[in-house]
Formats: C-alpha cells, structure tokens, sequence
C-alpha cells in the first residue's frame, strides 16, 4: 500500500466494474476513463512522493554514515583526505550514471528512473560506508585502514 492509500489494485480494477457502477447513474464511458486517470494519476504522484521521501532519508543517512566516518581521522589525515576525494568522486559517478541510465526514457519515465537509480546507488554506497566504519571501528584486516 502506498502512503496515499492508493494500492496497485485500485488503478487495476476491471473496467467493467468500474463502467457497471457509473453507467447506472447516466456516467458516459469518457467520464468512467476520466475517473480511471484520476486515480492512477492520484496514485502515482503517491508513489513518487513516497519514493522521494525514501531517498531523502537515505540520504541523510548516508551524510551521517560519511561524517562519522570522516571524524575517525584527524584533518590532515592521508585517509580522510582520501575519502573526502572517494566521496566527490562518487556523487559524481552517481549523477552521471542516472543521467546515463535515464537518458533514453521519456521525460515522465525519465524523472522515475533517474530517481530510482540514485536511490539504489546511495544505498549501495550506504553498505559500503558502513562496511568501512566497521572495519575502523574493530580494528579488524580490512581494506579500509583503523586511524
């Protein structure tokens, strides 16, 4: 179920039942698919608010996963200057690979997918800062090296 309410069944529901439930009070077929828009409109724009929020939230997790992470090591520190540049360097991979991937939808499926790749990647990149701030952490052999 999405936050609206909406749940994929609603905007799939036989036109039939639809038509049978409006015809009777004198509904016109453009109306029963008028309505039939509304909800899928109504339940996508749910969906994309929903999906939006995830992203956020992710994000800020992230921002607080490198943070921790960065404050592991003094400022003059080769590793944090390293994962400072680590960083950068991924944001820009992220934003140039969801324009790529995003790049031969239409402009409503574009916003969709560009949104969905940087979900998946920010959270990719979520496991391995948390992958990193447990090997500082544990001092265990890791790739990452404990300040």
């Amino acid at each position: 179920m999405l936050a609206s309410g909406c749940e994929v069944g609603d905007v799939n529901t036989d036109l039939r039942t639809e038509a049978t439930m409006l015809y009777p009070v004198g509904a016109s077929w453009s109306l029963v698919m008028s309505i039939r828009m509304v909800l899928l409109a109504t339940c996508l724009l749910a969906a994309q608010a929903q999906a939006g929020a995830s992203y956020e939230a992710s994000k800020a997790e992230l921002e607080s996963l490198y943070q921790q992470l960065k404050d592991h090591w003094p400022s003059s520190d080769l590793h944090r200057k390293r994962l400072i540049n680590s960083q950068r360097a991924w944001h820009a991979f992220r934003d140039a690979e969801c324009e790529f991937v995003s790049t031969n939808e239409d402009h409503t499926n574009h916003i969709d997918t560009y949104e969905q790749c940087t979900l998946a990647l920010t959270l990719e990149r979520h496991r391995a800062l948390q992958q990193y701030l447990h090997c500082v952490n544990s001092g265990s052999e890791c790739a990452v090296a404990a300040p």
